[in-house]
């Protein structure tokens, strides 16, 4: 009796093992993000020069042609100032070799795409190296400078087992104090640890992330070592600007090209200069052509030609000039009204 319930007993385990190895294997190649990794470097300008090395387990159900990292370019700090941050992506790997990429707006900030769009992934572990630039991340305090810096992002789907980040700090700048944080947005977790060393700062999660919760850091360091650009400078560096200037460039270049094919003026020929006024003009109507219009010496230049001619006489009595008519005849209707 015993031996038929202990071989029974070994059938089912042996029926059983082959899913629970199935489930034990479907559970460890589960999509996820095996690690993320993001080294930041605070420039002397405030600019911030980041690479993120993010390690994943494809299965293609949520990972098929890449990944998707999203950066907040606007969002509100925690002392309550409104950010607006720039955002350049400077490359993107996959697996050590050169990926293609797009970027597009969404929402609050710029989604990355990494992979070519039509290009599926065979399962399996891919490695992403994305390095990018941003600015307007440094606050500005009392007597120290802060770096509150959203590690890995909030919005990621899939499971972080494991997040990173060492964070260097200008030559000659020095931690005054730090913080970490866990968890959805605005959660304090202290699933982290933390090392420091002169101009270094290192923190790594404890615990696995679940699917949109992140790790945060504060790092604050002594004034001086980084220059804030102005909001004129930041406006003259930013893409609004540079596309302004590349709309202004372009419509400067069309209507230079237009000018040069069709609205230059014909070529001048010889000029001969004349030393005697044009035979069918009389003075008064060349000081008209010269002037665009009439003035008093339109009117003087027309009397004299007309006493010239005799038409008038011309008297000077004392401060007055008197004119007369002259011995000849005027010409008829020279001196007609408009009016019958």
């Amino acid at each position: 009796m015993i031996r038929k319930w202990v071989a029974s007993l070994l059938l089912f385990l042996l029926a059983s093992l082959p899913a629970t190895l199935w489930a034990a294997s479907a559970d460890g190649a589960s999509e996820r993000i095996l690690s993320f990794d993001s080294q930041v470097a605070i420039d002397p300008t405030a600019d911030l020069t980041v690479t993120e090395t993010i390690r994943v387990q494809a299965t293609g159900a949520s990972i098929r042609q890449g990944i998707v990292r999203e950066f907040p370019t606007r969002y509100t700090a925690p002392d309550g100032k409104a950010v607006t941050a720039g955002f350049r992506v400077l490359s993107v790997r996959r697996d050590g070799h050169s990926e293609d990429y797009r970027t597009e707006s969404a929402g609050n900030g710029i989604k990355v795409y990494m992979g070519k769009k039509g290009r599926f992934l065979s399962p399996g572990e891919y490695v992403y190296e994305l390095t990018y630039v941003t600015d307007g991340q440094i606050g500005q305090f009392g007597d120290y400078d802060e770096l509150y810096w959203n590690v890995t992002g909030n919005g990621w789907r899939l499971p972080i087992d494991k997040a990173t980040t060492t964070i260097s700090l200008p030559p000659g700048a020095a931690i005054r104090q730090h913080a970490a944080y866990t968890g959805p947005t605005g959660a304090k977790g202290r699933d982290y640890a933390i090392a420091v060393r002169p101009g270094v700062f290192f923190c790594e999660t404890t615990g696995m992330l679940p699917p949109g919760q992140g790790l945060t850091v504060a790092v604050a360091f002594s004034k001086g070592f980084v220059t804030l650009p102005t909001p004129v400078g930041r406006a003259l560096s930013g893409p609004a600007f540079h596309m302004a200037a590349a709309g202004l460039a372009v419509v400067t270049a069309f209507f230079l090209t237009a000018w040069f094919l069709v609205g230059r003026d014909p070529a001048r020929g010889l000029t001969i200069p004349l030393f005697t006024p044009p035979a069918d003009l009389s003075a008064p109507a060349a000081r008209y052509v010269r002037r665009m219009g009439f003035d008093d010496k339109t009117f003087a230049a027309g009397l004299m030609e007309m006493a010239v001619a005799g038409g008038v006489t011309i008297e000077d009595s004392k401060d007055v000039y008197i004119v007369g008519r002259g011995k000849k005849r005027l010409p008829q209707g020279l001196l007609a009204g408009r009016h019958p």
